[in-house]
């Protein structure tokens, strides 16, 4: 989360090019997609389920399989653990 955090205040309050960049750039890194950080943000706020996700992330017109898809991108990238319930 910190290298995500780090990238995207880099691109500071420049345009929305230069934010779109600083996401490419990390998920490169990482090869993720880039609005992967999107929920890794909303994942490192608290523990959450994949329906709180989709539910959080509704608004920017994501879709079930769109969560399922990036959550499983993150957790075999190693930047998300499943907690028990």
């Amino acid at each position: 989360m910190t290298a995500y955090r780090e990238r995207i205040a880099a691109a500071g309050g420049g345009t929305r090019g230069a934010f779109a960049s600083a996401c490419a750039a990390w998920a490169e890194h990482f090869a993720l997609q880039p609005n992967d950080g999107m929920y890794l943000a909303e994942a490192a706020r608290k523990a959450v389920t994949l329906a709180e996700v989709g539910e959080s992330l509704a608004v920017c017109c994501q879709s079930r399989t769109d969560v399922l898809q990036s959550m499983q991108r993150l957790f075999e990238a190693g930047l998300l653990t499943a907690v028990p319930r």
